[in-house]
């Protein structure tokens, strides 16, 4: 459920975080404290030190609610596809520079074929589409919902798959 603060408004987090640190088992504390350091901030007196990561900056709230990438998948995408074409690893700058010149020409008609209308539909995979209508349904219920109800929602739609992860290590 910790995961799942990413979810709650950014004006909310530490509040959040609160209630899961008081129905958190013992055992578990070490990651609570782990936790409390590098995203929320350590309690001093009466204040919140600043967190290692900023709560803006890994609070996905406000993009899901807006319906906008929680990840920058897209941009890295991007950034491949673009590298694919290029077709080298440091090109010229005169190859660069041309190569730019015909991102753009492609950039201006995906633009003219947006505003006709000629949209493409989601690249998303099914299941991601599925996942962001849950969260943004979940989401929609953050007033109505005690804090500890919402979390568990959003905990039970997200997962990681840590056992993917552990198989490539060891494949690869």
């Amino acid at each position: 459920m910790m995961l799942a603060l990413s979810f709650v408004p950014v004006n909310d987090v530490c509040t959040a975080f609160e209630h899961l640190a008081e129905a958190s088992p013992a055992e578990i504390m070490p990651l609570v404290d782990y936790w409390e350091d590098t995203y929320i901030g350590r309690r001093r007196r009466n204040r919140r030190g600043d967190p290692r990561f900023a709560l803006a900056i890994w609070n996905v709230h406000n993009r899901v609610a807006e319906n906008l990438p929680r990840t920058n998948n897209s941009v890295e995408a991007c950034h491949h596809a673009f590298q694919q074409t290029l077709d080298c690893n440091h090109p010229s700058v005169y190859k660069l520079i041309n190569h730019f010149r015909l991102e753009q020409d492609h950039i201006e008609i995906e633009l003219e074929r947006h505003l006709a209308g000629d949209n493409q539909p989601e690249a998303l995979k099914n299941k991601y589409v599925q996942l962001n209508r849950r969260l943004q349904a979940i989401i929609s219920t953050y007033a109505k919902d005690s804090m500890m109800d919402y979390l568990r929602g959003i905990a039970h739609s997200i997962e990681i798959n840590t056992n993917a992860a552990i198989k490539k290590r060891f494949i690869d």
